[in-house]
């Protein structure tokens, strides 16, 4: 029984608390925008009974429409008639804590349970990415300043920052449902969608030390700082385990923190490039699902691709053409101007020279460094040498 309760103190509730807020505050007529308004004006409310909370607080309109839920057992309002099938849900624990749950439509529970844990899953799952990889990271000591960081790393961390202000104009005007849209929409598809599957490859096989992945980590860990603080009002257990497992924690508890006060300087021309090569990603990931389903390639590592661009574009890209193949996760980026051209072309295919067995990129150099024929000549350089070295990721 203990069990039973310790798990829906720490992972149900908070699970469902989160990821139903998009579809929770606000209502399509008055009733339920006057219930929004409750609702917010009970957020601050703690350690309090439900009684004095729900006592003359709602109307007979909106009672109507709400349903008391105290430990998932469903107490119907004596007196108040019975709610509808569009219902508010308020969820009581931790000594009658009051918390906003979800607004139910008319989608089945089950599916409901399933999409929320879906959505928990990739948040909890990028923070896991993240923390793993900072774990030989001190910010003290390996922090990498923001006029030597890669570029990508800028782009991303300045991007964060972004997202942090609107996160917190958001919390300021108790829009909850777009901060939970927000941070998954981040975590999927700039995080795991694009960044993190980028710096795979530095935080792996370049040289532990190196400027390149010590940049990486640093990106990462102003990343998860930030992030951690925006799911704390609404992933509290969640965040508060985070915390105590981050080095550098200063205080008690992660609601004591205030929010990470960074900048990042990114001139137009940077942003720029990260915004076409993000926009770029998309296009030749579409180009090598092509050859994946005609079964010409196993993984994009197998792959060579060929952008061919207009001179104004080409200029803006050449500075990072010997990088751009780790921003598209190939063995190869050939980059290619063309003067007559109105849109960016994108070609792929096999890529036919030998697999390095470290970093399984695919190059020429593969077979030709004596008594390490299993290796690239970049790997080889990372183990036994200097080290790589990067501009763009």
């Amino acid at each position: 029984m203990n069990s039973i309760k310790r798990l829906k103190k720490h992972f149900l509730y908070p699970l469902v608390l989160f990821c139903l807020f998009p579809t929770l505050l606000y209502g399509q007529n008055s009733a339920m925008d006057e219930a929004s308004s409750f609702v917010r004006k009970s957020v601050d409310i703690r350690r309090t009974t439900l009684e004095p909370i729900i006592d003359g607080a709602l109307d007979d309109e909106i009672w109507q429409q709400a349903t008391v839920i105290t430990d998932f057992h469903q107490v119907n309002p004596v007196d108040h008639g019975t709610p509808t099938q569009e219902s508010i849900f308020y969820v009581t624990y931790d000594d009658n804590y009051f918390y906003v749950a979800a607004r139910l439509f008319d989608t089945e529970p089950d599916e409901i349970i399933a999409r929320t844990t879906e959505s928990y899953r990739r948040i909890r799952n990028t923070i896991k990415f993240l923390l793993s990889n900072i774990n030989d990271f001190e910010i003290e000591k390996n922090y990498v300043k923001e006029t030597k960081m890669l570029l990508i790393d800028k782009w991303i961390v300045h991007k964060t920052i972004l997202l942090q202000n609107s996160i917190k104009n958001n919390y300021e005007t108790y829009k909850f449902h777009q901060i939970s849209q927000d941070i998954q929409n981040f975590c999927t598809v700039d995080l795991g969608g694009y960044y993190l599957d980028i710096i795979k490859d530095r935080l792996y096989t370049c040289k532990k030390d190196s400027l390149a992945r010590r940049s990486s980590q640093t990106s990462c860990y102003y990343i998860l700082s930030m992030l951690n603080l925006w799911i704390a009002p609404i992933l509290s257990f969640t965040a508060e385990e985070i915390y105590q497992y981050l080095g550098t924690k200063k205080l008690k508890s992660v609601f004591l923190e205030h929010w990470e006060n960074l900048a990042i300087n990114m001139d137009k021309d940077e942003v720029d490039v990260c915004n076409i090569l993000f926009s770029l990603r998309q296009k030749v990931s579409k180009k090598l699902e092509g050859l994946r389903n005609s079964n010409e390639i196993g993984s994009s590592l197998d792959a060579t691709v060929y952008i061919k661009t207009d001179d104004k574009l080409y200029e803006k890209l050449k500075p990072y053409a010997s990088e751009l193949k780790f921003i598209f996760i190939t063995s190869e980026c050939i980059l290619q101007k063309e003067s007559n051209i109105n849109e960016t072309e994108i070609q792929v295919q096999k890529n036919e020279n030998k697999k390095c067995d470290r970093c399984w990129h695919k190059n020429n150099t593969v077979g030709t460094i004596k008594n390490h024929e299993s290796l690239c000549e970049r790997c080889y350089s990372n183990i036994f040498e200097n080290g790589e070295k990067r501009l763009l990721g």
